[in-house]
């Protein structure tokens, strides 16, 4: 119909609906999907759902390979050792449980005084695990082998939290709130080193840069903003118009930051200057969380509505996929424009 045209060049923009819906979409959980994320070797996604499991994935076929089932509530948040070999998960009814890739056995499960967890995360060297329960603004740290607590820390003004992060050395955690503010802790001594204020309304996640020297914050004032994160100067903002951003991610280099909204879609954006440089379109319900494959080369959407959605960053896939969608022949003009070859 002559209408699927994909440009390129340093910003790219897929000027379809169809081949902006997606490469894949997986299906199979009964409820919203709170957490997606590849395994670190990139050949596995994994998936946390309200519908109380998480589920691992084939990240080239999209078929599921494994269920994990034990958790009494909804599943807020799912990750991979950093080694690859265990899963952690945490779940509103207050535990965080790890799980072995291959088996799908449970090997440990972490109980806190929490009403419900929103995050569990590894550290980078995986010897810790941090969990956070929403409401008291704890966040507990502990350790991995024998799932002995270590640490608590804890704000003052029992914030609501809502994501938290590792940065790369694994010496600070990051912790966002419902009350608009990032605070930075030294897990080594238990203390708040740094509060990060600057955003309209509640925050709903937080990232490290690749190098640690920035933090990435989503929020409810649709914005996403780019913080020293040393002293918590506001290096970027990039405004959404389309809605709440519910999620946030950098590319593993560094140079792009990935937005999930509740306006359905999910946006790539220059992190060094903000410029718009995609959008992802498909899910039918906002999405819920968003990243990338360690090489950088998808990316991956988790929607309320069910599903996950994989996409393509690579120029040369997307216009393979285009110009396998065009059903006429490019004109000269549009070859030399979007740099086709016979």
């Amino acid at each position: 119909d002559g209408q699927r045209i994909l440009t390129a060049g340093r910003v790219a923009k897929i000027w379809s609906t169809e081949v902006g819906s997606g490469l894949l979409v997986l299906e199979g959980h009964e409820a919203g999907v709170s957490s997606v994320s590849y395994s670190p070797d990139g050949l596995q996604i994994l998936t946390a759902s309200w519908d109380g499991t998480a589920k691992v994935w084939d990240a080239n076929t999209g078929q599921e390979l494994l269920t994990l089932s034990g958790h009494e509530a909804g599943v807020s948040s799912a990750s991979y050792s950093p080694d690859g070999l265990q899963i952690l998960t945490a779940s509103g009814d207050g535990t965080a449980k790890v799980w072995g890739v291959k088996t799908g056995n449970q090997l440990l499960t972490l109980r806190g005084n929490y009403d419900g967890l929103i995050s569990a995360i590894y550290s980078p060297n995986g010897q810790y695990i941090a969990t956070a329960g929403p409401r008291d603004g704890i966040i507990k740290i502990w350790r991995t082998k024998t799932g002995k607590e270590v640490l608590i820390l804890k704000s003052d003004d029992k914030e609501r939290l809502s994501s938290m992060a590792y940065n790369p050395s694994g010496k600070r955690v990051v912790t966002v709130s419902w009350h608009g503010n990032a605070r930075i802790w030294n897990v080594e001594t238990g203390q708040e080193v740094l509060t990060i204020t600057g955003h309209d309304s509640a925050l709903s996640s937080v990232a490290y840069s690749p190098d640690g020297q920035r933090i990435l914050t989503a929020s409810w004032d649709k914005t996403a903003r780019v913080w020293n994160a040393e002293t918590g100067q506001a290096i970027l903002t990039i405004a959404e118009q389309n809605g709440t951003l519910t999620s946030a991610a950098y590319s593993p280099d560094g140079q792009q930051i990935l937005t999930g909204s509740e306006e359905k879609i999910s946006k790539v954006w220059d992190a060094n200057t903000g410029q718009e440089l995609l959008t992802l379109s498909g899910h039918i319900d906002r999405v819920l969380s968003v990243g990338y494959s360690p090489d950088g080369r998808r990316i991956v959407t988790a929607s309320k509505d069910k599903t996950i959605r994989l996409y393509t960053t690579n120029i040369d896939e997307l216009l393979s996929i285009a110009k396998s969608r065009v059903t006429r022949q490019f004109t000269e003009k549009e070859r030399k424009r979007y740099g086709l070859s016979d």
